[in-house]
């Protein structure tokens, strides 16, 4: 069953004055954080790191075939087989997913777990999280398909950046999408340009900023994203989205994993990114690279007006860790 992580004790072996200090929260550490990570670049060895791939999912069978179809018959995949494992969560799904993927070919070493009852995603990812063996994490969702040239693109960033977490961009395809009705290309690429962080959208009208903006070319790839976002509600957490995000195993499990208390599907991963940047990771957004999710496009629960509420629900969760700091 999923479970929250120990987290660790901030406040061991520091003198009984400084141990009852308070400490800096995790909304003033964020805010604080310097993401500059160019003396860390160029990222050029793509050597394979052991890597974990965990996908929660709560039905939505026909989506999790794909994508563990996608995953079977990758490129990167079939050169170093020895390099992966897949880790499929079933969230207490009504008609268990193990019975529906044991007959599925998979190159490298899957996992099929399970947990009694429907528990949310941050439950199924710590599950993934604990039980994985790879050093690099990969966090994906159930509805994507990856291209060609993904993992060399995760890889480089993590051998060159000692604490980073790193969010791929995203295209959504539609159902009458003619890319929807084909065999997947892997030397397909997605338009990363209509990920929210990238495109100007009309999503952040409800905040006191009145503009759109786009955050990437604005904080030159989050590198300066708190200097660029000063005084905005806005800050680095929300740009690590769930859909794929990758991490070193040893940082996700400093952090306490995610937090339990985003008993939904939602929030999760922007709380998660929140602890990882006040643990002083870095954030890094893949720029040559991206995945297509193959759900709807768009779909009723990515609206603007939801993607403003998913936000807002993240920083009451910061401000509740605020005040729970001594």
């Amino acid at each position: 069953m999923g479970r929250d992580l120990p987290l660790p004790m901030l406040t061991a072996g520091l003198s009984p004055a400084l141990a009852t200090a308070r400490l800096p929260s995790i909304a003033e550490l964020v805010r604080s954080h310097n993401n500059d990570y160019s003396r860390f670049e160029p990222f050029f060895d793509p050597t394979p790191i052991a890597t974990s791939i965990v996908i929660p999912c709560y039905n939505h069978e026909a989506l999790l075939l794909g994508t563990l179809r996608n995953l079977s018959q990758h490129p990167e995949l079939l050169a170093h087989p020895d390099k992966f494992e897949i880790i499929v969560v079933d969230d207490g799904s009504p008609q268990p997913l193990a019975e529906l993927l044991k007959k599925e070919h998979c190159p490298c070493s899957l996992k099929i777990l399970r947990q009694d009852f429907n528990q949310g995603a941050a439950a199924a990812r710590n599950l993934g999280l604990q039980l994985a063996s790879g050093e690099l994490v990969l966090f994906i969702d159930s509805d994507v398909r990856l291209p060609n040239g993904y993992f060399a693109a995760q890889w480089r960033v993590h051998n060159a950046v000692p604490q980073a977490v790193t969010v791929g961009l995203a295209e959504n395809l539609a159902p009458e999408d003619p890319r929807s009705q084909k065999p997947f290309d892997y030397s397909w690429q997605p338009d990363t340009s209509k990920d929210f962080r990238a495109s100007n959208s009309s999503v952040y009208r409800d905040f006191p900023l009145n503009k759109t903006v786009r955050f990437l070319d604005e904080s030159q790839e989050f590198r300066h994203f708190e200097k660029a976002f000063s005084g905005s509600p806005w800050t680095l957490s929300e740009m690590v989205v769930g859909h794929n995000i990758g991490v070193r195993r040893t940082h996700a499990l400093a952090i306490g994993g995610f937090d339990l208390r985003f008993s939904n599907y939602g929030s999760e991963d922007t709380f998660f990114g929140s602890r990882l940047i006040a643990n002083g990771a870095f954030v890094v957004p893949l720029m040559n690279t991206g995945v297509f999710r193959t759900r709807h496009a768009p779909r009723k629960n990515d609206s603007n007006q939801q993607l403003v509420d998913s936000v807002k629900a993240a920083f009451r969760r910061v401000r509740i860790e605020q005040d729970s700091q001594p």
